[in-house]
């Protein structure tokens, strides 16, 4: 069995609250699907929970926290059970103060691949802020997964997590190949954030002159403050106030490519105003810390704007945040 690369080890970000590994494993399918369903073999890497085989069962397990004080608790709830291949369940937490929390969706497949099995883990729903906690906790407990099942012993799941959570942090900003992330919350209601994305006499205050057309498959073009830059645009995505995708080409710095490079504004109610997930995907390795430094400028004067505050110039913030970004970029396991 051919042990998994770093891109497959360590988590993807396939958007704002949708999370991915991938590992292979040594079968056969029968014994890794038994480490997932059956209590004393969950026992060895995540937790004693048998997992009901009927569609809607629940069962629960709670743990103390430390010295002494209350700890938390998971009921899981039974979606898909169909041996040895996929099973899915809901993931609600308990015990919060203000009752059940991060009510997701877990998925495992299991495919045979090669001389062993495949396993697909994907956890979906997920607050947009939990991405490098929960991926850095399935990213440890799959790595003592992989040691009980290749009988290598392998690390505790709680050193491995405080070894691991660390590199989840640069691929919160950078999640996958190609992908530049961000996260705001800005100070207005989705539908007057959805206005400055989109209509053109807000948009000229701190992205560029033009508009977004509001139809998928409308073209326009944007004029960007900062450079005077004409960046070309085909509108992927228009569900106003909720998301937004569109095609980016700088008609002066980039050479079209078969795949363009996309932009997505995802806008979620938040209670100091809006969460804004923006993804900016397509983007070429050694431009990630120029791009999320750019987005990070843009967005900066996004929210002055959002205040009625004269933004701040483009390149008063792109230098003082460029050199973090490039750092960061430099960190993440996806460029290794």
């Amino acid at each position: 069995m051919s042990e998994p690369t770093t891109a497959n080890a360590f988590g993807t970000l396939l958007d704002a609250r949708t999370i991915r590994f991938v590992r292979d494993l040594p079968g056969p399918i029968e014994r890794v699907w038994a480490y997932l369903t059956e209590s004393d073999l969950k026992a060895t890497w995540i937790g004693a929970t048998e997992i009901p085989s009927t569609v809607g069962g629940e069962s629960t397990m709670t743990w103390e926290g430390e010295d002494g004080e209350p700890g938390g608790g998971l009921t899981i709830r039974t979606r898909v059970f169909d041996p040895p291949h996929v099973l899915e369940y809901d993931w609600i937490e308990l015990h919060a103060p203000g009752g059940a929390i991060r009510d997701s969706i877990v998925r495992f497949e299991l495919a045979i691949h090669g001389d062993g099995v495949r396993l697909t883990l994907t956890h979906r729903a997920l607050p947009v802020d939990s991405y490098t906690t929960v991926a850095a906790g399935w990213h440890a407990h799959l790595d003592t997964l992989v040691a009980q099942l290749d009988g290598s012993g392998g690390p505790d799941a709680f050193a491995r997590y405080a070894e691991i959570e660390p590199r989840y942090g640069p691929l919160a900003t950078f999640p996958a190949t190609g992908t530049v992330r961000l996260e705001r919350v800005l100070p207005a209601p989705p539908e007057r954030v959805w206005s400055y994305l989109t209509e053109g006499t807000l948009l000229a205050t701190w992205l560029g002159r033009g508009e977004i057309a509001p139809t998928a498959g409308a073209t326009s073009t944007l004029t960007l403050l900062a450079n005077d830059d004409v960046i070309e645009t085909t509108v992927q995505t228009y569900e106003p106030p909720s998301a937004l995708a569109y095609t980016w080409f700088s008609t002066q710095h980039e050479t079209r490519r078969p795949d363009p490079s996309v932009v997505r504004f995802e806008l979620t109610p938040h209670d100091d105003g809006t969460r804004l997930v923006l993804t900016h995907t397509g983007v070429l390795p050694e431009y990630y810390g120029r791009n999320a430094a750019g987005w990070h400028s843009l967005l900066d004067a996004l929210t002055a704007s959002l205040r009625n505050e004269d933004p701040p110039e483009f390149f008063s913030v792109f230098p003082r945040v460029i050199d973090a970004y490039e750092s960061l970029a430099r960190e993440t396991p996806l460029s290794s």
